[in-house]
């Protein structure tokens, strides 16, 4: 009993010295290498399509042997921040983690639009260029928030991964602010995948009411899922740097307006929920399809010990 108690009491006293404490002191170990711009996962598995971007990986190592390298790609917005806070508390608790820089070309004045499959394409390849350079040993943990959770969906299609065999390495993957696929056959993603939805409970960007759909399907199928939803989380209650920010009126969603969708042959559609009418996106019908969805405004708000309990979440995750 006693063991216990310290062994707990040293956990605690770990996770609380990772949420306060200041950066890693350690600089990362930095790696560039080419992926490519790809419309859908259709198009990623084809490797057609889109011009090549440059990559940056950024990577912190702990002491710590036989932990896989956990490799957080970035979201919709691209300013980096809650995926460096997210790197920064796992790293404190011992895991091994990397940062994908995929949204800006190392080259001044070149810009992407880059598509969730484009980001599917970052992970691929940044997992060759890291297993190529004596990184990633004890395999890969994919990590994604928001619009960059489709992209670790994308990663775990039996077509994608049949093509792609490195992904044989990352039998984990985890997601935050999922944005989550609702129209699919559930026989078309990899049911060896090891998968954690995380998503807030008052989420009013990408609801968790979608991730409950996509979860119960792939779970029907064998599929080893956890969902979790946060009580009472807003968009982002995982961070505690958001404190109460409130109303964002700029921001932009789809979820609440259309739900997303794969044909069989991995290609996204869209369903708008007023009308039940589905279309299969294009680069040529994009623009005005997400017309039809796009709305704008949501709440972006910490929970009271939501940071805590992800880290601890993740932490658990990765470990077992």
């Amino acid at each position: 009993m006693l063991l216990l108690v310290v062994a707990l009491f040293s956990t605690i006293l770990l996770l609380t010295q990772a949420l306060t404490s200041d950066a890693s002191a350690r600089d990362p170990k930095t790696l560039v290498f080419d992926s490519v711009n790809v419309f859908d996962p259709h198009e990623l598995i084809q490797s057609s399509g889109g011009e090549v971007r440059d990559v940056e990986i950024h990577i912190w190592e702990t002491e710590q042997i036989n932990q896989p390298l956990i490799l957080i790609g970035p979201s919709s917005t691209p300013n980096m921040r809650s995926e460096k806070r997210l790197a920064k508390l796992l790293h404190d608790l011992g895991h091994n983690v990397a940062i994908i820089y995929g949204y800006k070309s190392r080259k001044k004045g070149i810009k992407f639009s880059v598509t969730s499959s484009s980001l599917a394409a970052d992970y691929i390849f940044s997992s060759a260029k890291l297993i190529e350079n004596g990184f990633g040993d004890n395999g890969f943990v994919g990590l994604g928030t928001s619009n960059g959770s489709l992209a670790i969906f994308n990663i775990i299609l039996k077509g994608v991964r049949e093509q792609f065999i490195i992904l044989d390495r990352m039998k984990k993957v985890i997601t935050l602010n999922s944005a989550c696929y609702e129209n699919f056959d559930a026989a078309i993603f990899d049911s060896e995948v090891n998968l954690l939805i995380i998503s807030g409970e008052k989420d009013d960007s990408t609801p968790a009411s979608s991730c409950v759909i996509m979860a119960d399907k792939l779970l029907a199928n064998g599929n080893d899922v956890t969902h979790y939803i946060h009580p009472d989380g807003h968009h982002n209650f995982f961070l505690n740097y958001i404190k109460n920010e409130g109303f964002h009126s700029k921001s932009k969603y789809i979820i609440p307006n259309c739900s997303i969708g794969l044909t069989s042959n991995l290609h996204q559609t869209l369903t708008v929920r007023e009308n039940g009418e589905t279309q299969e996106v294009t680069p040529n019908n994009r623009k005005s399809i997400l017309k039809e969805c796009l709305g704008q405004g949501h709440i972006n708000r910490t929970s009271k010990y939501g940071e805590q309990t992800i880290i601890s979440l993740i932490d658990k995750f990765v470990r077992q």
